[in-house]
């Protein structure tokens, strides 16, 4: 299941933006924020407004190009 939220990031000039997030069975997440290319994993809930910096990662990895929607989060985590 995938879904988009608005978040930010940054703690002294918080940027607006909008993250991509691929649930798994197990309730860990893959997320990115629009335009990004590292995917992290975390087991915490993602609410609308969420400031990203403030999530417990256990995993990330690097993707190629931008990811710029849901069905380019699912491409990376699925590939």
């Amino acid at each position: 299941m995938t879904t988009t939220i608005n978040g930010f990031y940054g703690h002294l000039r918080p940027n607006p933006c909008e993250v991509f997030i691929y649930e798994n069975r197990n309730g860990s997440k893959w997320y990115v924020v629009e335009g990004g290319t590292i995917v992290n994993k975390t087991f915490d809930e993602i609410p609308e407004g969420t400031n990203v910096e403030s999530l417990s990662d256990s995993d990330c990895f690097t993707w190629s190009s931008p990811i710029n929607s849901e069905e380019e989060l699912t491409n990376a985590v699925e590939d």
